[in-house]
């Protein structure tokens, strides 16, 4: 039976977490045939590949564990879909879950679906707080299919980040076309996500459901903030893809064009944020002869924010006291 969906799972030192992840992904018999579960062994050394050789061996219809040479989240990612059958993709990161209940009507749904991207709800599990968020999308109708270009997105009272992987399934076709379409070796490499399918599609539709389980907080996380400080250059690379992105592909129709500025300007003023982990004379460079004005040439609709400024007019002694506490609300949102 032809694939209706597949999910990449990329795999690395997950052993805690892989089993809740991929058992979330079993479905009735008759789904399973139209699921296909993509789990790439990105190099792990512990057992967490090993633990998801047993899935394929008992569902070998729908998983499949890839195995290649650790190249980070953004070559599994790639992989995965350049070897995706599924009409559409969705990806899981493997210490994440999805509601099994939703995720099984999310599939017989998508038998009938058209769109480029289909959006719908997720919940956020604050590992710190020990709190459990649902984001809940408002201002779309429950199967109703819209035009990217004519959606009102700045206006529509919901995240900026909804088309990325916690909210988002994609028409496979539309992401191997640009291929490959993540960075690899760095952190971060999802935020190409945040604008692609906008500049992309021409249609989604909303499913309100609650898919996708996103745990927040955990040590060793990509959004822990001892991470974002250690791989701040990997923001430079991450930024500058989606920078290259817009500029070769367009942004210019419509309601594409504010929400692809306004998330291309907000992952630009976090890339200076945690950019200030490095050292001054590091910083300066990269703001005023490297990364910076490349940003400026090509990307025409660049916006300075206040931390940029605040850096570029204030003694650097008393710039500093403000980034501390720019820093710290950053930390919250991910901790």
């Amino acid at each position: 039976m032809e694939k209706v969906l597949t999910v990449v799972v990329p795999v690395y030192k997950v052993e805690q977490y892989i089993d809740k992840c991929l058992t979330s992904l079993i479905l009735p018999d008759e789904q399973m045939t139209q699921l296909e579960v993509l789990v790439v062994n990105d190099g792990t050394p512990d057992q967490s590949a090993i633990m998801a050789k047993t899935y394929e061996e008992k569902y070998p219809d729908t998983f499949r564990v890839i195995d290649k040479e650790n190249g980070g989240h953004g070559s599994a990612w790639n992989r995965g879909v350049r070897e995706a059958h599924g009409k559409y993709i969705k990806f899981l990161d493997s210490d994440d879950w999805y509601d099994n209940a939703d995720f099984s009507t999310l599939v017989k749904r998508l038998t009938h679906c058209d769109a480029d991207v289909v959006l719908c709800n997720i919940n956020k599990h604050f590992v710190n707080r020990g709190t459990v968020e649902k984001v809940q999308l408002v201002n779309m109708k429950d199967g109703e299919t819209y035009r990217i270009a004519n959606y009102d997105w700045l206006g529509s009272g919901n995240d900026t980040e909804l088309f990325d992987f916690w909210y988002a399934t994609y028409r496979t076709s539309m992401l191997q076309a640009v291929q490959p379409l993540f960075v690899e070796k760095v952190f971060y490499d999802d935020a190409i996500l945040f604008i692609a399918p906008v500049i992309l599609g021409e249609t989604f539709s909303f499913f309100d459901l609650t898919i996708y389980n996103y745990l927040i907080g955990r040590v060793g996380q990509t959004m822990n903030l001892s991470a974002q400080v250690a791989h701040a250059k990997d923001y430079i690379k991450v930024s500058t893809s989606m920078v290259d992105f817009a500029e070769r592909h367009g942004y210019d129709e419509g309601y594409k064009k504010p929400f692809v500025c306004l998330r291309l300007n907000i992952y630009i003023r976090n890339t200076f944020i945690y950019l200030n982990a490095l050292p001054k004379d590091q910083l300066k460079h990269i703001v005023k002869v490297s990364w910076l004005p490349y940003v400026k040439e090509h990307f025409p609709d660049y916006k300075e924010s206040k931390v940029v400024k605040y850096y570029l007019t204030l003694p650097y002694w008393l710039y500093k006291r403000f980034f501390k506490w720019k820093i710290e609300k950053q930390h919250y949102r991910y901790s």
